[in-house]
């Protein structure tokens, strides 16, 4: 772990926590499986604590950027 910090500059689990929120992230803008199947997909084990580590690192709840991400991928994709 302490070797982990000197290579990358942070710890281990701040280091996974970001690679399972980003896969989350993915997740919830191309699919429509419910965000508690999304958690427990991404290796959280409590839902409490996927919203948490969530809004820590994106800065707003999973539905919130669901719904938002699909609003803006509906968007035209060319405008003529």
């Amino acid at each position: 772990s302490s070797l982990f910090k000197k290579k990358t500059g942070e710890n281990i689990v701040d280091y996974i926590n970001k690679i399972r929120i980003s896969y989350a992230r993915h997740m919830l803008g191309n699919t429509d499986e419910t965000i508690k199947s999304i958690c427990f997909s991404c290796g959280f084990r409590t839902f409490g604590h996927f919203c948490y580590v969530f809004r820590k690192l994106i800065k707003t709840k999973p539905s919130e950027y669901r719904k938002t991400y699909k609003q803006i991928s509906s968007y035209p994709k060319k405008i003529l």
